[in-house]
């Protein structure tokens, strides 16, 4: 088979995506070199199913999730890296991932997309979570489930590890976290994941954000709980 018949027969090499284009180029500058022959063509081929890019770098989205995910990286605000996410997100297309908001601090706010997040972005999530730790300023947390499905099994455990670890690891921190659900089936979740966890601080859901955000304030001004005066 010949270079330019390589090329033809290809169906990766008409593709609109990153490794059709790959693809195409390299038969491109094979077709007048004749060292290059069949063996570029399967070169090429053996690539495109690899899903291998030729061209430098990765996706931003990928390396947000490695810098988030892997715990010895000198990391960036969370926040920072998420708005450079969905800034890179086509206009006007629903959020991919959570939306982190400490505009109106000490209330940290993450509102999740509207469909499930896969396991490596929802370790992301709660690393996200964690990001508030950092100021060693008492806070809340409100979670807007929004059109978000009900979590997983595994979700609902890794969220409650993630708890634990983290009221062990910054006692007295976080006073309070508020989950803003649809429906009994959410509210359900909530309760398990507080039943799993059992964090030192309140921990309830609501119908609506309004209520939930009255509720974090009125926490936030409490005074610090005796068990937790006692952790530090």
């Amino acid at each position: 088979m010949t270079v330019a018949e390589a090329a033809t027969n290809n169906p990766d090499a008409g593709s609109t995506g990153a490794p059709g284009r790959a693809v195409g180029a390299g038969l491109r500058k094979g077709r007048t070199d004749t060292r290059g022959g069949p063996h570029t063509a399967r070169r090429c081929r053996s690539r495109a199913r690899s899903g291998r890019s030729t061209r430098k770098g990765r996706a931003p989205s990928r390396d947000i999730e490695e810098a988030l995910i892997r715990p010895d990286a000198v990391r960036t605000s969370v926040r920072v890296l998420m708005d450079q996410q969905q800034a890179a997100a086509p206009s006007g297309a629903a959020p991919l991932r959570p939306i982190y908001d400490d505009s109106e601090w000490p209330i940290f706010i993450a509102r999740m997309p509207a469909h499930r997040l896969s396991p490596d972005d929802f370790h992301a999530h709660l690393d996200a979570l964690r990001e508030p730790f950092r100021r060693g300023q008492p806070f809340g947390v409100l979670i807007v489930m929004g059109e978000h499905p009900p979590l997983w099994p595994t979700q609902r455990k890794a969220a409650a590890d993630a708890i634990k670890s983290d009221s062990l690891r910054h006692p007295g921190l976080l006073r309070a976290k508020a989950v803003v659900i649809r429906s009994t089936v959410e509210r359900g979740v909530v309760t398990a994941v507080s039943w799993m966890a059992k964090p030192p601080y309140p921990l309830a859901a609501f119908e609506a954000e309004a209520a939930a955000k009255a509720w974090l304030l009125v926490e936030l001004g409490r005074p610090r709980p005796a068990t937790q005066l006692s952790s530090r």
